[in-house]
């Protein structure tokens, strides 16, 4: 399947960055949907097949980990999580894909929806 047959959900409240994301990945050639909440989120999935998820959340507002909710609705869906943290995550407790580190340029970004 070519980038132009995969639908990404980006999950982000910031208007501008999901802007940004949204673009850099339609330059990529994905199709996306943006959501601004957690719940948004969620429902979209249980609606929609999506190839990719893209998020800079990890915790729910009730402190349940947002990948393993995304693995319960679209257990295929490749998770990428980004983050503006200098500190690690610890990745290998949570069902993700990618961790990428903003900013990152389109490159960064084309690898890690690429990487596996």
């Amino acid at each position: 399947m070519d980038a132009h047959e995969k639908n990404i959900l980006i999950l982000e409240r910031d208007e501008d960055v999901a802007e940004t994301v949204c673009s850099m990945a339609e330059v990529l050639g994905y199709r996306t949907r943006v959501c601004d909440t957690t719940d948004g989120a969620l429902t979209e999935l249980s609606r929609k097949r999506y190839d990719i998820v893209i998020t800079n959340r990890v915790l729910k507002h009730t402190e349940v980990s947002l990948p393993w909710l995304i693995r319960s609705v679209q257990p295929d869906a490749k998770i990428v999580v980004t983050t503006a943290w200098p500190l690690e995550l610890n990745t290998t407790a949570l069902p993700i894909d990618c961790l990428l580190h903003k900013p990152f340029s389109l490159t960064e970004l084309g690898s890690a929806i690429d990487a596996r």
